[in-house]
């Protein structure tokens, strides 16, 4: 028998030591994850993060003992279960309880050592963690009680004195705030304590004061205790810096240190409930092993036969569970809830019955149909039992997730009070304070106060911190949203996408926030008062000196939408520069409202000042005000931009007037509204009318729509204008109605049907084309691809089209019509590396239509592709195709490309069938390596035997600066036509310039830019600029494309 139990142990001796350096390493990787932020905040050297890790590592191994003892009796024993090993054991004569004793001896070993290693080496070295940690915080030195110094103690104490005296720890003028009752009990309905005295000194682990005063104060700060004393012990359990720095946690005290705290609060009348989970847990935790052995042995016999990965799977479950139901007894504990002893034993007893009755009941689960059963209900039983206490104990509980340094929770679980170092989290929510109270208004509303060094995260594009919040959060579907929230003496960051679709971020500040959220618990708008914002964010610079900021007396935000601000000074570099009543800037559209006016010189109209002013209603109503003034002949141009949204209206008026004195005057008139007369009905319409000089031009569209089952209904009226080829047509339909269906399916074959009818108008240069009504119908059919033969890498479809529609026209009192019948089939090949399609197209025209922009062609036509290479660097295509129609054969065209690792070259050729020679060939090649880019086209006229103009294209560029050379040259007398330069160049500090023109073998110097600049912290450009003849000085905001001041000097 002792060959069998050194046997059985030695079979789990390898994997234990295996789970726990496996266990170790991981444990190492996330401690490496969560310190690494030292190295950069902080500048903490490897050696130093190496001490740390391994300090920290102890306190994070005493849980990793009993879970590697778990996986190696999984392991070990699962591979005896596996190779028959226990069926011989149990042919012997051995039962299965005998057989699994030696378990109980590795689990009482595992846990005596864990026991010594928790209670006095993990203190230990926990407490030099911290102690290094904060050297670290406080960069290498750790304070010292001085003269005329504020310092905290443990709890909700904090401590002042006039003068210390370092030889004998003497401190005069003593000035203590206890509001808590961490350090005297309160009297009657006092709520905070206050103590007063002469001098008073350390004397182990307490402070003897000495001719004080204690004065009690309840909620509303009204005095309602004194008392006066000559001398008063004051228990603290520390003393010198360790006080400064506050008391060791539970965590850091060996098991004789925490019996001492417990016995002195207890003397002193203080709460030692934290203290009691914990000591009660330095015994249940290392006993963990025990327990697991336990259980570990009978589930290892139950689900091992099959899988040993099964094995692994279980354990992974165990140890969930029983970390579970451990944290939640340890937080019910904490908070008074539930008795400290059943706090720290509670899993243990759970799953050591659990254990015990699988064990006791081993060898008389040995018939097949009793394991079975116990197979099939064990899982479900565990997670009953494990998760039953814990689910009905918190199933009124708000899905919200709360750590602290001390939580108390109601017997009602009505009110909620986390006290340091305090962290919230629920939905993509994350706030963090020094502390919270959490009061419950109703099923399904709760109230939240957060006060000392509030800290708000909201995803990853909203940040927050200020001096204290009140907020209102919302139960909804087992989820905790917030609905609004508000914030004093606050500083954030929110991250917002402009016009253009860059992502910018807004830092601001303010005396006062209140925060409204949508229903995913998303900031909606926030409305900041006596604050400041900027785009800016230069390290460790005030928001007000920033190289730009906006000083306001109200902010409003309107997530992703609006920015409005009121009675705003501009400031740079913390100068007063501009001033604006008024301020509104929307950011999901282009808007005409730039920041500041701009200013210059016109060739005809001399000295301009153009300035936009914004006004604001609401956030759905706003707009701006135009207005432009020419100083030579007193020219006053106006106008506004209206956006609104009422009565179910929505949309945007603009209108603008000129008068110009000479030259030419200008009115413009837009309007875009759409009108929502049920969810499921909207009328939409837009206008446009521009006059210039005695030249006009209008469109206007109107329009609805409504759906029912497969069918939609529409009507429209319109008036257009296309300009091509410097004639204008003018087409408008008044009205016209449009019905319309989904597709019918009749097999394979889907059936579309249309109909319309509306009367139109056509003109071309005032010219009148036609005028009159047209109905018109038809249906279209498709059939989709169908493969006619099919192998391994071939295949042959088959996909056609057809339709037949029928127009009757009414207009200069005669009478029109028009049928029009259409079929396209096409046939496929494809194979590997080539793919060809032949299509024949048919359309019969009988009648003709009296409009242009109506106007059918017949056609009798068929079209082939070849295209070989696909999937190689070579590659030719070749189209063509016959026009039955006028017994023609249409131009050959092939294309012959190959690709390399960095380009391409290319020969495109059209073959004229009828004629029996090449038209034209195209040279074209494209070739890029790193930061050169380099390409050309060659074309050449085969027929006549000259060339045209040809081009080449060089461009190099980098973070320096990019640069770009185009070349148009005539190959026929070798002459070059023209060269177009372009460059850009930064330097230094964000210093920038760029030029560019277009230089003509004439002699001529075209489209000439120049600009110099400086960036300012990636948030605003200081520049001069040239283009067209004038000088432009210019200051931009980068995250507002159009928040530009412009200044144009004569020239």
């Amino acid at each position: 028998m002792k060959k069998l139990d050194k046997y059985l142990l030695r079979e789990l001796s390898g994997p234990f030591f295996l789970a726990v350096m496996g266990l170790a390493i991981f444990l190492l990787l996330n401690l490496i994850i969560a310190l690494s932020g030292l190295m950069a905040d902080r500048g903490v050297g490897v050696l130093a993060m190496a001490r740390l890790i391994l300090l920290r590592l102890p306190d994070l191994m005493v849980v990793a003992f009993p879970m590697a003892l778990l996986f190696a009796i999984f392991l070990g024993l699962g591979r005896l279960v596996h190779d028959r090993e226990v069926m011989g054991i149990e042919a012997g004569g051995i039962s299965r309880r005998r057989f699994l004793a030696p378990l109980f001896l590795a689990g009482l070993m595992v846990a005596t050592g864990n026991f010594f290693f928790h209670n006095w080496i993990a203190p230990l070295s926990e407490h030099a963690y911290q102690m290094e940690i904060r050297r670290i915080i406080f960069r290498g030195r750790l304070p010292h009680i001085r003269s005329h110094t504020f310092f905290t103690g443990p709890g909700e104490t904090f401590f002042y004195g006039r003068s210390f005296d370092e030889r004998d720890g003497t401190l005069q003028g003593i000035l203590i705030h206890d509001m808590g009752g961490d350090l005297v009990p309160r009297k009657g309905d006092a709520t905070m304590m206050v103590i007063t005295a002469e001098k008073g000194r350390w004397v182990d682990e307490a402070w003897i004061l000495a001719d004080g005063v204690i004065f009690g104060y309840d909620r509303q700060g009204r005095l309602v205790y004194t008392a006066s004393f000559t001398s008063i012990e004051i228990a603290t359990g520390h003393t010198g810096a360790d006080f400064v720095l506050g008391t060791k946690s539970p965590s850091e005290m060996r098991l004789e240190e925490l019996l001492i705290r417990i016995e002195m609060l207890r003397r002193a009348g203080l709460d030692t409930i934290r203290l009691q989970v914990e000591l009660h847990s330095r015994f249940a935790i290392p006993l963990t092993a025990l327990i697991f052995a336990l259980i570990g042995g009978p589930l290892c016999l139950i689900f091992s036969k099959r899988s040993r990965a099964m094995g692994v799977v279980i354990s992974l479950l165990l140890v969930g569970f029983f970390q579970g139901t451990l944290l939640w007894a340890e937080t019910m504990g904490r908070g008074g809830v539930i008795s400290p002893v059943v706090a720290g034993w509670a899993p243990n007893l759970i799953f050591g019955l659990i254990g015990l009755y699988l064990y006791l009941r081993l060898d008389s689960l040995s018939h097949r149909n009793r394991w079975r059963g116990i197979h099939r209900k064990l899982p479900a039983t565990l997670i009953i039992i494990t998760l039953s206490v814990p689910l009905l104990a918190l199933a009124d509980e708000s899905p919200i997730e709360i750590t602290a340094d001390r939580l108390t929770v109601t017997a009602e679980k009505e009110e909620i009070h986390a006290q340091g170092a305090v962290t919230v989290k629920y939905g993509n929510t994350i706030l963090q304070a020094d502390e919270i109270k959490l009061s419950r208004i109703d099923e399904a509303i709760w109230q939240l106060h957060a006060q000392g060094a509030v800290d708000l995260q909201i995803g990853d594009d909203f940040l927050l911190q200020g001096a204290g919040l009140f907020a209102t959060l919302r139960a909804e579907d087992e989820e905790l949203i917030t609905t609004t929230a508000e914030v004093e003496q606050l500083r954030g960051q929110m991250i917002f996408t402009n016009a253009q679709g860059e992502e910018h971020m807004l830092n601001f500040t303010g005396y006062h926030a209140q925060i409204r959220f949508d229903g995913d618990g998303e900031v909606e708008a926030i409305e900041l008062t006596r604050g400041a914002a900027t785009t800016c964010d230069q390290c460790l610079v005030p928001i007000r000196d920033q190289p730009y900021a906006i000083d306001m007396e109200r902010l409003t935000i309107y997530a992703d939408r609006l920015i409005v601000a009121y009675n705003i000074t501009i400031r740079a570099f913390g100068l007063p520069v501009f001033w604006l009543p008024v301020y509104v800037r929307p950011l999901d559209e282009v808007l005409e409202s730039p920041l500041f006016p701009a200013t210059g010189t016109h060739p005809l109209r001399g000295w301009f000042l153009k300035w936009n002013i914004p006004f604001f209603i609401d956030q759905f109503n706003h707009g701006t005000i135009l207005v432009d003034f020419y100083t030579r002949f007193k020219e006053i141009g106006a106008g506004a931009i209206f956006h609104y949204q009422f009565f179910g209206q929505r949309g945007r008026v603009r209108f603008y007037y000129f008068p110009a004195r000479v030259g030419d005057a200008r009115t413009e008139i837009s309007i875009d509204n759409i009108w929502t007369v049920t969810p499921e009905f909207e009328l939409a319409a837009r206008a446009d009318f521009t006059q210039i000089g005695v030249h006009r031009h209008l469109t206007f569209a109107v329009s609805t729509a409504i759906s029912f089952h497969d069918w939609r209904v529409g009507l429209r009226s319109e008036r257009s204008e296309k300009e091509k080829e410097g004639v204008v047509q003018i087409i408008e339909r008044i009205p016209e109605i449009t019905i319309s269906r989904a597709a019918i399916a009749l097999g394979p074959i889907t059936i579309t049907p249309h109909m319309s009818m509306g009367r139109f108008h056509e003109m071309r240069d005032a010219e009148e084309i036609g005028s009159g009504l047209r109905a018109d119908g038809g249906l279209s059919f498709h059939l989709p691809s169908i493969s006619l033969w099919s192998l391994p890498g071939q295949d042959i479809s088959f996909t056609s089209t057809a339709g037949m529609r029928l127009s009757y026209y009414y207009a200069d009192e005669l009478t029109f019509s028009r049928e029009v019948t259409s079929l396209s089939a096409s046939l496929i090949y494809s194979s590997d590396g080539v793919r060809s399609e032949i299509t024949y197209s048919y359309r019969r025209v009988v009648g003709r239509s009296p409009f242009e922009f109506d106007r059918v062609d017949k056609q009798h036509h068929i079209a082939a592709n070849l295209r070989i290479g696909m999937e190689s660097p070579l590659q030719l295509t070749i189209t063509g195709g016959y026009n039955i129609e006028i017994g023609q054969a249409d131009p050959l065209t092939f294309n012959i490309d190959y690709r390399f690792d960095s380009g391409s070259v290319a020969m495109r050729g059209i073959y004229s069938i009828a004629l029996r020679r090449l038209d034209r060939l195209t040279f074209t090649g494209d070739w890029r390596r790193d930061d050169v880019h380099l390409s050309f086209t060659v074309p050449y006229k085969v027929a006549q035997g000259i060339f045209d103009t040809s081009s080449l294209r060089f461009a190099t560029g980098d973070e320096r600066g990019t640069v770009s050379i185009a070349l148009k040259y005539d190959l026929n007398t070798m002459n070059l036509v023209s060269t177009t330069l372009g460059a850009e160049l930064l330097w230094g500090d964000r210093w920038g310039a760029s030029v560019g023109f277009t230089y003509r073998a004439a002699g001529s110097l075209t489209g000439v830019t120049a600009s110099l600049f400086r960036e300012f912290y990636n948030c605003m450009r200081i520049g001069i600029e040239y283009r067209a003849g004038q000088f432009l000085l210019y200051v931009s905001i980068l995250a507002f494309p159009e928040a530009i001041l412009r200044y144009e000097p004569p020239l």
